[in-house]
């Protein structure tokens, strides 16, 4: 005997099999001075090393916090910058299928310079 399975149902069937075949993981982490305070609003970049070229720019939350989700698999690189902090990154970052790698950062206080300059 054949049955028609309605098209709504097909749809709620074929969704779980959809989401398992995504190719895409996920950075998170998050940036702190150090003195272990968190910092909002830390620029962030996301540099895939395979394919060379920057695949996410995002800004810290005020507890310092940052998530970059659906990256393909693949090398990464994470770098965090903010104003009066040198910047800081971490490198190699291998993301396969389904990946969450935690990648924490410490942003040291940038010195002052200053120049006197004498004259006789």
């Amino acid at each position: 005997m054949l049955r028609l399975v309605p098209l709504g149902m097909l749809l709620l069937l074929a969704g779980p099999c959809a989401r398992a075949q995504e190719v895409s993981a996920t950075i998170l982490g998050t940036v702190r001075d150090s003195s272990g305070a968190s910092v909002d609003g830390a620029a962030i970049a996301i540099f895939d090393m395979d394919r060379d070229l920057i695949v996410r720019r995002l800004t810290t939350s005020l507890s310092g916090e940052y998530v970059a989700p659906l990256l393909p698999t693949g090398r990464y690189a994470v770098s965090a910058g903010a104003s009066g902090f040198k910047t800081s990154s971490e490198t190699n970052i291998r993301l396969n299928v389904d990946d969450r790698r935690e990648v924490n950062l410490v942003l040291q206080v940038r010195g002052s310079s200053y120049e006197t300059s004498v004259e006789a």
